[in-house]
């Protein structure tokens, strides 16, 4: 299995598929284009320290945990040559000779061919609570993960005896891969996303709408002041929701601070 690996194209794009992100650009292309070009830069200050720091941030997190990973190794023994060498169990090939020891995790899907008492825990892959004894007998194919008693598999650990084996799969060609493989193909969303996500895309409903309705208004009305009064009510209804917008893209919820005891002794003696 691969290590994790921290990529700058995935952060960077996981901080501009923001709806909200989107709504201010729009804005800000909206404001330079009808003479306000002093509020188009502003947001686009805004937009691009809230998108550098939350890069930076997430990046920064991502190359913490690839120390980390970088940090964890596996070693097995191996024998090759016909000595016994303990190597990393991300060099291990199939065709690999290895040695199975009681409490260690087996490294691969492993063809077992000498038995000495083995036991294993495959509760990470099957759910079962109870060890399963093993054997070298053969299996025929298509047999379930639960009845494989001829295999020791990737992930499981040894509770009893020991035994040698033939890899016949590593990493993500292993049973305990491809299920690893199919948990990470989608990153899941906290609440926190979740709702700002859904608050993102009221407001860009909210900008289309207004947009929209104004746009054929302006159309429809046979006066050029009337549509000039529109226009100007459009801009300041514009500018109220990219007030609106950059203020929840950009700045923390506080709380209200309490009133000091002063100040309350002075109200009631007022009273």
């Amino acid at each position: 299995m691969s290590s994790h690996r921290a990529r700058l194209l995935p952060v960077l794009w996981h901080q501009l598929r923001s709806p909200l992100l989107g709504l201010l650009v729009a804005a800000a292309i909206a404001s330079y284009f009808v003479g306000e070009r002093s509020g188009a830069v502003i947001i686009g200050v805004i937009v691009a320290l809230s998108v550098g720091l939350g890069f930076v941030n997430e990046y920064r997190a991502e190359k913490a945990a690839e120390a980390l990973h970088s940090q964890i190794s596996h070693k097995t023994v191996v024998i090759r040559d016909g000595r016994p060498t303990t190597v990393d169990v991300t060099t291990l090939v199939p065709g690999d000779l290895i040695e199975l020891r009681l409490g260690e995790i087996v490294p691969a899907d492993i063809r077992l061919i000498e038995v000495t008492g083995l036991e294993c825990d495959e509760s990470v892959l099957t759910g079962e609570s109870l060890t399963v004894e093993k054997n070298t007998s053969p299996v025929s194919p298509g047999t379930p993960l639960a009845e494989l008693s001829g295999c020791a598999l990737m992930g499981t650990v040894v509770h009893a005896g020991s035994a040698r084996g033939i890899v016949v799969a590593t990493g993500a060609r292993t049973e305990f891969g491809k299920i690893a493989i199919g948990l990470s193909t989608h990153q899941i969303d906290t609440g926190f996303q979740v709702g700002l996500r859904r608050f993102s895309m009221l407001l860009v409903y909210v900008a289309g709408t207004l947009t929209t309705s104004i746009f054929v208004i302006n159309v429809a009305s046979p006066r050029g002041r009337g549509g000039c009064a529109l226009a100007r009510y459009w801009l300041n209804a514009w500018s109220a929701l990219r007030t609106s917008a950059t203020s929840t893209f950009c700045s923390p919820t506080r709380p209200a601070p309490s009133p000091r005891p002063h100040r309350l002794r002075a109200r009631r003696a007022g009273r």
